[in-house]
């Protein structure tokens, strides 16, 4: 800022006062030294946006674009955010960067793309219906392709077939099996594109 300043000696009863002058005191200067671009994450997976600035008393302000406008996400002050990736879809956000003498910079829009996942759930289909034990085991070919939990859930893993095996929990010998070609570990949103039956045995 600008400052109005002047000085004044006095002596006995004489007071010199000097000419009025001004004293301007620039910032350091605000700069943004580094930041994240437009990522890609599959559904609940890890997002971390960040932006590094210099300057004095930095302060940072997450937002989030809605149509034309941008909204401040509460609570996002710090140089690096975990954008949510519950939802499949794409969002952008930039961080409003001002130090202490006033200035203001602002980030480059990051996109944020949240995939729609590559899980897969299968149910097998118990008979007959009133089977006393209705419970299975499951099993992956290749575990390093597609792992399935117990639970029936596949998870792609990498591009490539999976034989998924349905067993019997009380008798080895029923089972059932499908094979499912995982055509990519990544997906659009909002479709199923990543996985794909072939065909069931």
């Amino acid at each position: 800022g600008s400052y109005e300043c002047w000085f004044e000696a006095t002596r006995g009863n004489v007071t010199i006062t000097s000419d009025h002058f001004t004293v301007t005191v620039n910032s350091p200067g605000l700069t943004i030294t580094n930041q994240s671009g437009d990522l890609t994450v599959e559904k609940n997976g890890t997002a971390r946006l960040f932006v590094k600035a210099v300057g004095h008393g930095v302060n940072y302000q997450w937002q989030e674009k809605n149509g034309d406008a941008w909204k401040a996400i509460s609570g996002e002050t710090a140089y690096d955010y975990a954008a949510s990736t519950t939802t499949a879809g794409e969002k952008t956000y930039r961080c409003v960067v001002t130090d202490s003498y006033g200035a203001t910079k602002y980030s480059n829009e990051m996109k944020g793309t949240v995939t729609a996942g590559t899980d897969l759930t299968l149910t097998p289909a118990i008979a007959p219906a009133n089977a006393s034990i209705k419970t299975v085991k499951w099993e992956s070919s290749d575990s390093s392709v597609g792992y399935v939990s117990q639970s029936g859930i596949v998870t792609a893993k990498s591009a490539g077939k999976v034989r998924i095996t349905a067993r019997s929990s009380d008798n080895n010998a029923i089972v059932a099996t499908c094979t499912i070609l995982i055509r990519s570990t990544t997906v659009d949103p909002g479709t199923s594109e990543g996985v794909g039956f072939e065909d069931w045995n």
